[in-house]
């Protein structure tokens, strides 16, 4: 197994983690990596899509997602996953164009574990993602 793996593949109970992104191209190269990794990846093009995925799925360790979407941005999620006793207990990451302190506090406001600018190195996200 190669020493920047994310996740042991002998372990046979994979991570899930739900990946939340409306540019298909970025979720498509992200959850590549991370299913390369050994991880479960879910995918939304939207919050509400998320959302509905958070209701019929109950093995969801944590949520990577983008901010700004159609439908439900992350921002609502982030504040319904951390507001629901059922998924309040998930990690948040969220990933945002927005560079601004406000932009930041709003999203610790809502809840996030962890908030990420774009465009972000791979590897950080990553590595936030094994700690989490």
């Amino acid at each position: 197994m190669a020493a920047d793996s994310l996740h042991d593949k002998g372990d046979e109970t994979l991570t899930s983690i739900l990946l939340v992104e409306d540019n298909v191209e970025l979720r498509s190269l992200i959850a590549n990596q991370l299913s390369d990794d050994g991880y479960k990846v879910l995918q939304a093009g939207d919050g509400q899509q998320a959302w509905d995925v958070l209701q019929q799925k109950d093995d969801i360790m944590l949520i990577v997602s983008d901010v700004m979407m159609p439908i439900m941005d992350g921002m609502e999620l982030c504040r319904r996953v951390k507001t629901d006793e059922n998924t309040s207990h998930l990690p948040v990451i969220l990933l945002t164009a927005k560079t601004g302190d406000e932009s930041r506090l709003e999203g610790y406001k809502m809840g996030a574990d962890s908030f990420l600018p774009k465009p972000f190195d791979s590897k950080l996200l990553y590595k936030i993602i094994r700690s989490q």
